[in-house]
């Protein structure tokens, strides 16, 4: 793709290969693909903050009331501490770990 833009500006958007596509087809296929790395991260970093907010839950509201502020890692608390339930815990907690991993 680098060898498309040789012998022009630094600005992509000035390549006469590029200025058929509307800015939607740019964005998609020229800026997204550079910007996926970071967004990965962000997404792998808020996905690990939302992991550790048991904390939080645990002391002000215990998940209740009911059970409106409980998070997956409340819940595997429970199942796990309260309930005696290590089989739903340990599933719980491989879908936390899939889901930060799929997140990276």
């Amino acid at each position: 793709m680098s060898r498309l833009f040789e012998g022009y500006t630094s600005n992509p958007t000035v390549c006469p290969l590029l200025q058929q596509y509307s800015a939607i087809a740019l964005f998609r296929f020229v800026m997204l693909p550079h910007l996926s790395r970071a967004i990965s991260v962000v997404a792998m970093i808020e996905t690990v903050f939302f992991l550790t907010i048991f904390a939080e839950i645990f002391v002000t509201t215990g998940g209740g009331p009911g059970l409106a502020t409980t998070n997956l890692v409340y819940y595997i608390f429970l199942k796990a501490l309260l309930e005696f339930d290590v089989g739903g815990a340990s599933a719980g907690g491989l879908i936390a770990v899939r889901g930060n991993l799929f997140d990276a």
